[in-house]
């Protein structure tokens, strides 16, 4: 049996002057942008695809700016996760955003809510563990990015 596929990508930003995290709400549960690839569509593909619509349409990604380099699988799936480097105030516009959406955009209203949380306490919260798998992959980065900025 084929494991189902979920491609997507962990964003980071700066705000003030740490660098984190942003994470979409779900079911009450904090996770990165990602989804399962439709009908002949590439891993990259997807991956994009699903962050635009995780997003409500504000972070558009280009094919060459996604390296899915976090891969691991658990049970059920295989997932291909990049990183991308975001503005901080993607969560202001999809808080306005969210808004003005309406049902026939259902899957542009899949995540509830963005927060972002500052790579260098990240250890203090709790999160599902795909979401921890992620953060792990690449944290080291993220300090090193923290530690420069």
């Amino acid at each position: 049996m084929t494991k189902k596929k979920s491609c997507g990508a962990l964003l980071y930003s700066k705000k003030g002057g740490d660098i984190g995290i942003i994470l979409g709400k779900e079911y009450g549960r904090w996770f990165p942008m990602k989804g399962c690839p439709k009908k002949k569509e590439s891993l990259k593909e997807t991956a994009i695809r699903e962050i635009y619509e995780e997003t409500s349409g504000i972070v558009t990604v280009k094919n060459k700016e996604i390296k899915l380099d976090c891969k691991f699988e658990t049970r059920n799936k295989k997932y291909y996760i990049g990183l991308i480097n975001v503005p901080i105030d993607i969560i202001e516009q999809f808080n306005v955003q969210r808004i003005t959406k309406t049902e026939k955009n259902i899957e542009m209203l899949e995540k509830d809510e963005l927060r972002f949380y500052p790579i260098k306490t990240i250890d203090k919260y709790t999160f599902p563990g795909i979401t921890t798998i992620i953060i792990k992959h690449y944290k080291k980065y993220l300090l090193h990015l923290n530690s420069v900025s």
